[in-house]
């Protein structure tokens, strides 16, 4: 996966910079993006510094799973085309046509209300599966990580 350069979003919970966007690129599950309270949709944005191939993503909401339908876009010129579109975000993962790319949003079409905004742990993309995202972290029955990185 990609090191990041930066990422932005529609917004986050309470202009609270520790539950920021950019916890969402720093690939630690004591880190995350979340929204305002009773928000279904926004949008997250990655830049990923200079264009890159990047056919693999892994986004990882679980212990919250808020999010029923999200779209994942890149940037071509000034407009945003569909990568894909999915529902159920819980723990992500997915391999796509390659396409080369700088930045990539994920929108957020919908949610499960009304337990509160979404939250999201991690976002990864790239070209390989290669043990920089969290794909192996597993959570507990109490909803906390299990502090081993893959």
């Amino acid at each position: 996966m990609y090191p990041v350069k930066s990422a932005a979003a529609s917004e986050f919970y309470r202009n609270d910079q520790s539950l920021g966007p950019q916890q969402v690129i720093d690939h630690d599950l004591g880190t995350r993006w979340a929204m305002n309270t009773g928000k279904e949709q926004g949008w997250i944005e990655l830049d990923l510094g200079q264009p890159r191939s990047i056919s693999k993503m892994i986004i990882d909401e679980r212990s919250w799973a808020r999010v029923s339908h999200f779209r994942v876009e890149y940037k071509a010129g000034n407009d945003w085309k569909t990568l894909f579109e999915a529902r159920d975000m819980d723990l992500f993962v997915k391999e796509f046509p390659p396409v080369t790319v700088r930045n990539v949003r994920v929108s957020l079409l919908d949610g499960k209300g009304p337990s509160g905004g979404p939250t999201i742990w991690d976002i990864s993309v790239g070209d390989v599966f290669d043990g920089n995202g969290w794909l192996n972290a597993e959570s507990n029955p109490a909803g906390t990580w299990e502090w081993s990185k893959p």
